[in-house]
């Protein structure tokens, strides 16, 4: 199954985070020579996640334009059963793959303090969760 990923190189995201463009592309380069990319039905406690909330696996990755698409195997485990059945309650296009990464990051202050953003200088993604698209950053 694909789905896309919820980052775009030079956007700000929900959070106020923008990653450029170089960035983004070498965050995913080494994540797709990972051995191993799972996936988790939710976010874990910093870069650390639960075996049981282990649901998938990223078999492949590419790029589409400025869009990442993952080609997932849900695993038959019981995250991965809680995985289909969110899947099953909602049309697949309603979710993408969000990402957990370690950034280091520079202020880019604007005219209003709330409207300061983050430019990302340096990532690694190091692990993803399957979401409903409405609820990603």
């Amino acid at each position: 199954m694909e789905f896309e990923f919820n980052i775009k190189p030079d956007v700000a995201n929900l959070n106020g985070v923008v990653y450029p463009k170089d960035v983004l592309e070498k965050a995913f380069d080494e994540y797709s020579k990972k051995p191993q990319r799972l996936g988790a039905l939710k976010y874990g406690s910093g870069s650390d996640i639960p075996l049981s909330d282990i649901a998938f696996e990223v078999k492949s990755i590419s790029k589409i334009g400025d869009k990442y698409v993952g080609d997932i195997e849900i695993l038959n485990v019981p995250a991965g059963e809680e995985i289909r059945k969110m899947l099953g309650d909602m049309s697949a296009d309603e979710f993408r793959i969000c990402t957990m990464m370690i950034c280091d990051t520079d202020l880019v202050p604007k005219s209003m303090p709330s409207q300061n953003i983050l430019r990302v200088t340096n990532a690694s993604i190091e692990y993803v969760i399957l979401y409903p698209k409405k609820e990603c950053a």
